[in-house]
């Protein structure tokens, strides 16, 4: 009779488990610092030596939350310009070293002094954050650890939840999601799944005029440009799937 295996446990498991645990936290009267805490527990799970969460507005960019684990020195409260860039357009997570070397590829690099932001952050990873008002912020990640997609899942949804947790205690205001009539949810779906008008006014028997109603509603709501935005920013705020 053989001896029955157990198989080992996965790492990924317990690495996820402090930001599932603060996700769930969001249900409940969790503050500011009990996110953190579980935050960065699951930060030192994975192996990143530093996170920086930031704030992008016209008035400049500004730190709500950081910490550097490998060095006592204070994070640099900026990114490279081409994270920048990239932050300001992308759907999700995605490497620092992949947005340097891009912009290296595109134009001739002039170089940097050592100690620079972009220096400190050639390893990592940076989630932007949108809010109905469009892009708001970022979470970078400096470290060598290689993300999967359930990770870059969790850690996008964990970025928007300190935001919105940060800026609520700081009195910002900014909009972590807006309240939808069972309607307006409806068209959203049906533009989410590339419907036009026409073909939502048949799924939902109503007239075209009203859907092109409901829409234009929506878009003031979300402070969105066009359908394409509108659906980017529910998308980005958990709204639809």
């Amino acid at each position: 009779m053989g001896l029955a295996l157990h198989p080992t446990p996965r790492k990924t498991t317990v690495q996820t488990q402090p930001i599932i645990r603060m996700l769930g936290a969001a249900e409940e009267t969790a503050t500011s610092e009990d996110l953190i805490r579980d935050f960065e527990a699951a930060l030192g799970l994975y192996g990143f030596g530093a996170y920086l969460l930031l704030r992008h507005g016209g008035e400049g960019t500004a730190a709500l939350a950081g910490k550097c684990f490998a060095a006592p020195e204070a994070l640099n409260a900026s990114l490279p310009d081409p994270v920048l860039q990239q932050l300001r357009t992308a759907r999700g997570g995605f490497r620092i070293r992949d947005a340097l070397s891009a912009a290296k590829r595109t134009r001739k690099p002039r170089g940097e002094p050592a100690g620079t932001s972009a220096m400190r952050w050639c390893e990592g990873y940076v989630f932007p954050i949108h809010t109905g008002r469009g892009f708001a912020g970022s979470l970078a990640l400096g470290g060598n650890t290689v993300l999967t997609t359930l990770d870059l899942a969790l850690f996008d949804a964990a970025a928007r939840l300190l935001f919105r947790s940060f800026s609520d205690a700081a009195g910002d205001g900014l909009p972590a999601a807006f309240t939808l009539t069972r309607r307006e949810s409806e068209v959203l779906d049906c533009l989410a799944a590339g419907l036009t008008s026409n073909e939502i006014g048949k799924v939902m028997k109503i007239s075209t005029h009203t859907v092109d109603w409901y829409v234009n509603g929506l878009q003031d709501k979300f402070e969105a440009r066009n359908r394409h935005h509108l659906v980017a920013l529910a998308f980005r705020l958990g709204m639809i799937g």
